[in-house]
């Protein structure tokens, strides 16, 4: 069997690596667990891993549930790089195989004595070398011309468009790197309750029960966002910090559903059932209404130059 990695990416054991070779795993608060965890908000006996049939569970046993990439579980199959949360604790799951270790050990081993070797012969190249050094000499100038042109064509636009674009990247990588976190935690630590300002406090509990809707209503997520965007910058300290996180955790599952529905709009039209291509796109246009958003415009680019509206019309 694999050895089995947990490293845990936030909590209070923050940064501590768990590295197990025998099932089952037994993870939760109790000392006696395999996986010892200083959470006042995981149960002493939380959750277990086993591995049957020749793939990964896990299994929970808690009260406050057991969360596999933001998705609650009661048994869930586990591959490379999953995000298991438990209470306020998250880990990521690895395998790693004995084989492997002894590649690399191995790979290790040869590349040393490669090294000696190369340095043996170091020697007797460097005699060698000085004998190349005058085409090297008419070489040189010209690859820095060449790699001067390639700077000139790949530097940034400094045009009010480019400066944009850059900026619009840098907050898109920013959101990538932020870690996604569990809506419903994260509500219940916001404590709307204290909030004084009424109407801020309104934008909040009506974002919620929009999100909360969203079954049937795919704008609903949309509009969750809208409002607690507006209500963000009127909040400050933790109660902003978690309201940005439950904001970027909602646009990550908005982007998810628009990539799942994109998918169905190319399958569709590759298949040539423009019926269906037109459904798909008037719901992705109704899930995101932001007619300056990038991913509306894609999709009703779509929709017109393909003429898909007549689908709809019965014409």
């Amino acid at each position: 069997m694999p050895q089995i990695i947990l490293r845990v990416t936030k909590g209070p054991d923050a940064g501590k690596v768990f590295t197990l070779e025998q099932t089952p795993i037994k993870i939760g608060r109790a000392r006696k667990n395999d996986v010892y965890i200083n959470d006042t908000a995981i149960s002493g006996f939380h959750a277990t891993i086993i591995f049957k049939d020749g793939c990964v569970f896990i299994q929970d046993h808690s009260k406050n549930g057991t969360y596999v990439n933001g998705k609650r579980i009661k048994e869930s199959v586990l591959t490379e790089g999953d995000e298991i949360l438990v209470g306020l604790s998250g880990f990521r799951f690895s395998l790693e195989s004995k084989e492997e270790t002894q590649l690399l050990e191995e790979a290790t081993k040869v590349k040393e004595c490669d090294e000696t070797v190369r340095k043996e012969g170091f020697a007797q190249k460097r005699k060698a070398a000085k004998k190349k050094i005058r085409p090297i000499m008419i070489v040189v100038p010209l690859v820095i011309i060449v790699l001067g042109l390639v700077y000139l064509l790949s530097k940034p636009n400094k045009s009010p468009e480019g400066k944009q674009k850059q900026e619009n990247r840098k907050q898109s990588d920013t959101i990538i790197k932020i870690p996604l976190v569990n809506i419903e935690q994260e509500w219940i630590r916001l404590d709307t309750g204290n909030i004084l300002d009424k109407k801020i406090r309104g934008k909040l509990i009506y974002g919620k029960e929009l999100y909360d809707r969203q079954e049937g209503q795919t704008v609903n997520l949309y509009n969750a966002i809208k409002n607690w965007k507006e209500a963000l910058n009127s909040l400050e300290g933790e109660k902003k910090n978690i309201l940005q996180r439950i904001i970027n955790t909602s646009e990550k599952q908005l982007d998810d559903k628009y990539k799942d529905e994109y998918n169905n709009l190319y399958f569709s039209i590759k298949q040539k059932n423009y019926p269906e291509a037109a459904k798909v796109c008037v719901k992705i246009m109704q899930m995101i209404p932001d007619p300056n958003d990038p991913r509306y415009r894609k999709v009703k680019k779509i929709y017109e130059s393909k003429g898909l509206g007549r689908y709809l019309s019965g014409k």
